[in-house]
């Protein structure tokens, strides 16, 4: 007779602004997990929540099946795969890692080739939405890498997400990712054209809100920030600090490929000029003010 297999383990490393209500999403299904981030505070957070933490990320993987990751930037990735105690040291034979930061292309390799040298597999997952929707688990998945390693973190990433669509090998949902948020500070720009257009016009700003959403232009981005775009009235949501990073990604890498940007490099002149002001902090929205 059959031994029972043993439950799924998971980890997850980073439980910041989007990283603790993905991991709550999978706690609440009843998932065995352990979590790690490097901040006490979030720590904090995270056994407030009922989450199960960790003394150290190598203490969180290191009998985990599936780790997750949510991590600001390519330096912390690159730390926490391959610095003392990270991941590719730490993480089973035969795991995977499901990295869902906004991170470049080049950094992602990186950790691909580093992970593929202790037989650590990888499924580069970065989503697409806000806070409220990693709430409310309606976020976007686009994931890339070895579709048997997507088919098997699907079911887990349904438990946080509306969406989960695989788009192709290697660093491809990385290239995704920064091109859907090039066209949110593109469309955020746009639309403050749009309402100082109309309001100078005589039209009621909420009214024309409403009606652009309610149009052939519409969409998830511009329903989200109805509310701040109808009041000027901002929070840190997607911050501006953040959204500079996400946005120099890609400028970098095109200017590598010969590649001109020039909406893209307006607005980030324009997001750079508000982060001088002192609005790093403040949500993407005030690009439309």
């Amino acid at each position: 007779m059959d031994s029972p297999a043993e439950p799924l383990r998971v980890a997850w490393i980073g439980v910041g602004a989007m990283g603790l209500p993905m991991a709550l999403r999978l706690k609440e299904r009843g998932i065995d997990m352990s979590v790690f981030d490097r901040s006490p505070q979030r720590m904090e957070d995270a056994a407030a929540h009922g989450l199960g933490v960790a003394g150290s990320a190598a203490d969180a993987v290191r009998h985990a099946g599936v780790v997750f990751s949510t991590v600001l930037d390519d330096a912390a990735l690159l730390s926490l795969v391959d610095g003392p105690g990270g991941l590719a040291a730490s993480m089973p034979h035969g795991s995977l890692l499901v990295e869902m930061s906004t991170v470049s292309p080049g950094a992602s390799s990186r950790v691909a080739e580093c992970l593929r040298a202790v037989g650590v597999r990888y499924l580069r997952a970065p989503v697409s939405g806000s806070v409220a929707l990693a709430e409310q688990g309606t976020l976007s998945v686009f994931a890339s890498g070895d579709a048997h390693d997507f088919e098997e973190a699907r079911p887990l990433l349904a438990g946080l997400s509306s969406n989960q669509v695989h788009v192709g090998p290697g660093e491809a949902a990385r290239v995704l990712k920064l091109a859907i948020n090039m066209m949110v500070v593109a469309s955020t720009s746009l639309i403050g054209e749009a309402l100082a257009f109309a309001e100078r016009n005589g039209l009621s700003r909420p009214m024309v809100v409403d009606a652009l959403n309610a149009s052939i232009v519409g969409s998830r981005h511009y329903q989200s920030r109805a509310e701040s775009l109808k009041t000027r009235r901002y929070g840190s949501n997607g911050p501006l600090r953040l959204v500079a990073k996400d946005l120099g990604l890609a400028l970098r890498l095109a200017e590598a490929q010969s590649l001109t940007l020039p909406i893209a490099a307006h607005c980030q002149a324009a997001i750079d000029r508000l982060i001088q002001q002192g609005h790093g902090d403040t949500e993407v929205t005030l690009l439309a003010d």
